[in-house]
């Protein structure tokens, strides 16, 4: 299973192979991780680094595929390193601690215990990415990802336990809280799981916000 790595790319084209790879994924048992997840521009690599100034164990999951040489490739089109999602999952079995917070977008593609997705309006995430010197196409095709949720539907079609965060106008520092939460619950067992199904995956709807483009 080939994945892009797209690094100025955007989201569009992750994964090739269809759903059969879900499936089987959704009965391989979970590892104690959770899966710091989003398109690119929602703020991950920041509530990371917050998280880790708290002392949790975080670790830059396409920092890692570089240092270990886990790229297949380049994809000349794309402009991107071609990672393999099986090999990834292979290589890092057993490598990572179990409590780790693995940041990145491919992440959830590890069986994690626990998947967080952060999300973002396309419009305030459009705008984002051209301040990060992404050219318009490629910053629309993130924006029109995050309107149909890609990253939460490949989670949950992978039998995840997902949940989001809105950090439209959550400033990082809230949100690392939130995330924060949901590790001492879901991970340490640290207060009830009730309390975090109104983060339950899939119920952020972006799609209007990007029909107006068409």
């Amino acid at each position: 299973m080939l994945l892009l790595l797209l690094l100025p790319s955007g989201v569009g084209g992750y994964f090739k192979g269809g759903l059969s790879f879900f499936r089987t994924l959704s009965y391989i048992k979970p590892v104690k991780l959770l899966a710091l997840t989003g398109t690119p521009g929602t703020g991950k690599s920041t509530v990371g680094e917050i998280l880790k100034g708290k002392g949790y164990r975080v670790v830059d999951l396409n920092a890692l595929i570089k240092e270990m040489n886990l790229a297949e490739g380049w994809d000349e089109e794309r402009m991107s390193l071609i990672v393999d999602t099986d090999r990834l999952k292979e290589r890092l079995e057993g490598f990572l601690q179990e409590g780790t917070i693995v940041e990145g977008h491919l992440s959830h593609h590890l069986s994690p215990m626990v998947c967080v997705v952060l999300r973002t309006s396309p419009k305030v995430l459009f705008g984002r990415l051209v301040e990060r010197g992404y050219g318009e196409r490629k910053a629309r095709e993130n924006a029109e990802a995050e309107a149909l949720g890609l990253i939460t539907a490949e989670a949950l079609q992978m039998g995840l336990e997902v949940y989001e965060v809105d950090t439209t106008s959550l400033p990082p520092p809230r949100a690392a809280e939130v995330v924060e939460r949901i590790y001492r619950i879901r991970l340490l067992g640290e207060g009830e799981a009730v309390e975090l199904e109104p983060l339950r995956g899939g119920r952020i709807d972006y799609l209007e916000e990007v029909l107006e483009w068409y």
